[in-house]
């Protein structure tokens, strides 16, 4: 019986997976990474400083000395993720229209690919961030990275 449940749970995503078409594929890549990036600005530009380090924590898996010039850079820095994270979910809702917002999206996430392979071991030593969990982000990126290339939809259906 519990052989069968499993059965059809797979079944029921292989056919999910394998019916999706490009569009879907990215509109879920986009809205899944849009959503990610304006729920940790809302905490960054809303939220005291040692909450904020704590969802940071559990987000990112690092650890960040709480000093007063943390808190206006977690601030700068939310409004640049907000903005991204609205641009994504944009793209989201209607792909074609806002297809030229995927090129600096692709851009940002090959950089920030580049960056976390080039200090690896600085995420390590720096922020306390494990060698696991730098890994998971890495591949995190790569996923948001490629799922947006490879399913980018055409200037026209």
């Amino acid at each position: 019986m519990l052989y069968n449940i499993y059965q059809d749970v797979f079944s029921l995503l292989y056919r999910i997976v394998f019916n999706m078409n490009k569009i879907s594929i990215f509109k879920i890549v986009t809205g899944v990474a849009g959503l990610y990036h304006v729920l940790l600005a809302g905490v960054a530009l809303l939220f005291p400083i040692a909450l904020t380090s704590k969802a940071f924590t559990f987000a990112l898996g690092i650890n960040i000395a709480l000093t007063p010039q943390i808190e206006f850079i977690g601030k700068f820095v939310g409004v640049y993720m907000l903005a991204f994270g609205l641009m994504l979910l944009m793209l989201a809702f209607n792909p074609v229209k806002y297809r030229v917002f995927a090129y600096p999206a692709i851009i940002l996430f090959g950089i920030r690919l580049i960056n976390r392979i080039l200090f690896f071991g600085a995420l390590s030593t720096t922020l306390e961030m494990t060698a696991s969990r730098n890994i998971i982000g890495s591949v995190l990126i790569l996923l948001f990275f490629l799922g947006i290339w490879l399913t980018l939809p055409p200037k026209q259906l």
